[in-house]
């Protein structure tokens, strides 16, 4: 009888500790009172730091001592505390959502399309050669077979500009921009199998959704209320300056950099070509001298060529 009363406080305390667990979640709707509130906001600050977000858990610690001053003080109303507690959470799970949000998405393809008319728009277009386009054409039919889309498929477009140098860049919604430098210049000209990996590279970008999690970065760090091209160009604004946001955004620039690369391997073999051609390309754009390209959006040449062999 003993051991029955026993077994029957572990299961009653078991499944309290469950419930307790279910709790314990990133969800503003489940705060009813100051303990609810502690609890789900620490559920927030715990979700931040497995996810390795940059900001966020330390925003809520510094958002936390605000509402702790607020329950100090005589002079504030009953429920104070709660109110500022559910501020957290809802900011939380805004930032917490956002890599998974279609609105958010729809936002990134947006201002992704400005910064190309920024950028490029007054730039010569220029056609693109048959073999490119076919090659870009195939690539784009295999990533759409192969590799399903959160938000559905992109509408693949590319585009060809005039420049002495060689560049590619991608665009949320599925843009390609590609210089002319790639195949103008006789004596320079790369193998339509390296331009192949440049462009897979790009439809890697598009595929990860890099563009939508950068967005996400900045609105964690200037603020939920913010869209992504409000958030992302006061972000950049504090990047020259050296603060911290500047070392989390290379962290997860360069991060994408190499999901991209691996990511075109898998689509040139997905669609018979050669995935050895992207490393053949970053070797022949591996800069002649150290020139400090690692400061920015792109780790260093070598350390690329070296995790992509």
């Amino acid at each position: 009888m003993k051991n029955l009363w026993l077994f029957l406080f572990l299961m009653i305390a078991t499944a309290e500790v469950e419930a307790h667990g279910q709790r314990l979640r990133c969800d503003a709707n489940q705060i009813q009172n100051d303990e609810s509130a502690d609890q789900v906001v620490e559920a927030c600050r715990k979700s931040g730091v497995t996810r390795r977000l940059s900001y966020l858990p330390e925003r809520i610690m510094n958002q936390i001592q605000r509402c702790q001053d607020v329950r100090r003080s005589s002079a504030t109303p009953a429920g104070s505390y709660q109110t500022c507690m559910t501020g957290i959470a809802e900011a939380a799970q805004s930032v917490l959502a956002c890599p998974q949000s279609p609105a958010r998405q729809r936002e990134a393809v947006d201002f992704d399309l400005v910064q190309i008319d920024d950028v490029f728009g007054r730039l010569p277009k220029v056609a693109v050669p048959a073999l490119i386009q076919a090659a870009f054409d195939s690539l784009t039919k295999t990533a759409d077979e192969k590799f399903p889309r959160r938000f559905g498929a992109s509408k693949w477009k590319l585009i060809a500009y005039e420049a002495p140098i060689v560049n590619a860049t991608a665009a949320a919604g599925g843009t390609i921009l590609i210089s002319d430098a790639f195949w103008k210049d006789p004596t320079k000209t790369y193998p339509e199998d390296e331009i192949a990996a440049v462009l897979a590279h790009e439809i890697g970008h598009v595929l990860m959704n890099h563009s939508l999690h950068l967005g996400c970065l900045a609105v964690e760090w200037v603020g939920t209320e913010y869209d992504v091209e409000t958030a992302t160009r006061a972000f950049r604004e504090d990047l020259a300056e050296g603060l911290p946001r500047k070392e989390a955004w290379k962290r997860m620039s360069q991060a994408f950099e190499y999901e991209a690369d691996a990511l075109s391997a898998r689509l040139l073999t997905d669609s018979g070509r050669d995935p050895k051609a992207m490393l053949r390309a970053l070797e022949r754009m591996r800069p002649k001298e150290k020139s400090g390209f690692a400061v920015g959006s792109h780790p260093d040449m070598d350390e690329r060529i070296e995790r992509l062999r």
